[in-house]
């Protein structure tokens, strides 16, 4: 077997490879999972309440929903249907159109390069919480996200 042959386990689980990568639907689900976190975040940030009342009122091309759903392209593999499911944008389809139409306009690829910057903050933020609850990092923030 070569370096790129990945070794198959029993049933339905995950596939590894020879170095303990995973990947077939253990990385899907992982995925999915950053998915998830990115909506729950960027929509704090963008200013959308995630309760189905509230996103179903807000309208289905709204800036905010558009902008987080470019992110949700560019950092996941959630599939056009998920994203219209989870920000209420109405039809796979939709999402797709209103990508493109946004991907023309560099005020919306501005705000998606913002949100991005910011999502990457709450990700260093966390993770150094986290490991400094371990470790004690004395609190250093990261000068890029936090002004510093």
């Amino acid at each position: 077997m070569g370096a790129g042959v990945f070794l198959r386990g029993r049933g339905t689980g995950p596939v590894v490879g020879r170095r303990g990568s995973l990947s077939g639907p253990a990385v899907r689900d992982s995925s999915l999972h950053e998915a998830e976190r990115l909506v729950t975040e960027g929509a704090k940030l963008v200013g959308l309440a995630l309760d189905e009342v509230a996103l179903a009122g807000v309208a289905k091309g709204d800036r905010r929903k558009v902008v987080l759903a470019m992110v949700l392209r560019r950092r996941s593999i959630a599939s056009n249907g998920w994203i219209s499911e989870h920000l209420a944008m109405g039809a796979a389809g939709s999402v797709s159109r209103l990508v493109a139409a946004a991907l023309r306009d560099r005020g919306m690829i501005s705000e998606v390069e913002k949100l991005e910057e910011m999502l990457k903050c709450e990700d260093w933020y966390h993770f150094h919480t986290v490991r400094s609850r371990r470790a004690s990092l004395k609190g250093s923030l990261s000068p890029d996200c936090f002004g510093g």
